[in-house]
């Protein structure tokens, strides 16, 4: 063990005193030789500031703590990536945990094949006790294939993400502007960029679903997602073959954003959404879009 790789965790936190206990400890239970956590407080007002302080002393060799008025996920990770020690970086949010045996696993896969960028592995939803598996099938390392299951949607939880820092360099690393979808943004940026993005298919981490966490905010995501897609196509970013599709892409993100407004209430954002996977493809048109608008104009009618 003595040989292996040191490693650098950046855990961003704001306001997660309650959870944020589980969360170190199972970063100090991986035991790994050489390791240490990144803990960016992004303003927090409760009591984390005072919980860091006491886990700082007791554990001074492993934890450094960089504290910063609020200025959203992005921006706290961005600056634990700067301030790491190390060239090899794992991913926690405050609020997750990992599971035992987590580094050793992914190091040895990106030692294992240096042509290897970033490795992410399979994890569980917690929700009110219960346990949901959410495993991947068929992943490719390749940038064409993983560009094709990014542009379906977002499959890479970045609290089980073990990435290289020059690669999330090389392309600038999270986007600080978005307060959603940034994890979204930079897999995608970095699989054009020609990243290899390996997949371990093992349930390493704890992922708590809970109404504070943005991924909860269905109509939030909606509407970052968008504008991600939009985004990456106008720069023109992606492969050839890729960006000759952008009015199909476009089509199907906006299809799918109708679909999440709908599940989150908002019928009539539902509409817009749908109306915009119109305009960019208009021949993509099915009769499944016509209910979809139905149920939207209900929804609508149901809203107070």
């Amino acid at each position: 063990m003595s040989g292996q790789p040191a490693v650098s965790v950046v855990m961003p936190t704001f306001n997660r005193a309650d959870l944020l206990p589980e969360a170190l400890d199972s970063v100090l239970a991986q035991q790994w030789p050489q390791l240490e956590m990144v803990v960016v407080d992004d303003g927090s007002g409760d009591s984390t500031p005072a919980l860091l302080d006491d886990y700082r002393r007791r554990f001074p060799a492993i934890l450094r703590v960089i504290r910063q008025e609020n200025q959203g996920v992005s921006a706290a990770r961005n600056a634990g990536i700067e301030a790491a020690s190390f060239d090899l970086l794992a991913f926690l949010d405050s609020d997750n945990r990992w599971l035992p045996g987590k580094l050793i696993r992914q190091v040895a896969m990106l030692e294992a094949d240096p042509s290897l960028d970033v490795s992410f592995t399979a994890y569980r939803n917690i929700l009110a006790g219960t346990q949901q598996p959410m495993v991947l099938d068929g992943w490719l390392a390749e940038p064409g294939p993983a560009i094709e299951r990014l542009l379906v949607g977002c499959c890479i939880n970045t609290s089980t993400v073990l990435a290289r820092r020059s690669a999330l360099r090389a392309v600038g690393m999270f986007d600080a502007e978005l307060r959603c979808c940034e994890d979204h943004d930079l897999w995608l940026r970095l699989a054009a960029a020609g990243s290899r993005i390996a997949y371990l298919p093992e349930v390493l981490l704890d992922y708590r679903l809970h109404g504070g966490s943005i991924s909860a905010d269905l109509a939030r995501v909606s509407a970052h997602t968008e504008r991600v897609f939009e985004r990456l196509f106008d720069r023109q970013v992606l492969p050839p073959r890729f960006q000759a599709r952008k009015r199909y892409y476009l089509a199907r993100c906006y299809l799918n954003s109708a679909c999440r407004y709908l599940e989150a209430g908002q019928g009539r954002l539902s509409r817009q959404a749908l109306v915009r996977a119109l305009r960019a493809r208009p021949l993509s048109a099915r009769p499944g879009w016509l209910r979809l608008w139905v149920e939207a104009g209900r929804a609508s009618d149901a809203a107070p």
